[in-house]
């Protein structure tokens, strides 16, 4: 498949494991240069190994993105992208009865507002440019 990525950056949040990683890998093999965020750099640095090991582009970023002032530093950090996949989330394992507001909450920060805060970020400057894409995305694990 040829998406004509080319030239194209993508930042991909939480692709320093499970299906971000997977993301990433496949956008680089599609010609972007892949931003691979974690919160531990070490981790995020090993995905964008392998990718550059297999032959293709990519970079690490490790920030916080769940408070404002994290998830700006990371949007900071990766300067100019065209493609953001909002991919980072998190579950608790309890369940719906034993889950307490604060819980709730904090799931709400880190699924939710974590993308906003992401989209915020970029939204402005790909719309100036005249192309980008922003994709949100949740698995079961979140």
């Amino acid at each position: 498949m040829d998406l004509q990525l080319n030239g194209k950056r993508a930042l991909v949040s939480g692709s320093h494991r499970g299906t971000g990683r997977a993301i990433a890998h496949a956008l680089a093999r599609e010609g972007a240069h892949v931003i691979v965020h974690g919160f531990d750099l070490e981790a995020a640095e090993a995905v964008a190994g392998e990718i550059r090991g297999a032959g293709f582009a990519a970079s690490a970023l490790a920030g916080d993105i769940c408070t404002d002032e994290g998830a700006a530093k990371v949007a900071d950090g990766a300067g100019s992208i065209d493609i953001l996949i909002n991919n980072y989330g998190t579950a608790d394992a309890g369940s719906w009865t034993r889950t307490e507001t604060d819980g709730w909450i904090d799931a709400y920060e880190k699924n939710v507002l974590s993308a906003v805060r992401l989209t915020r970020a970029f939204m402005g400057a790909m719309k100036e440019k005249g192309w980008g894409r922003i994709v949100m995305l949740g698995t079961i694990g979140s």
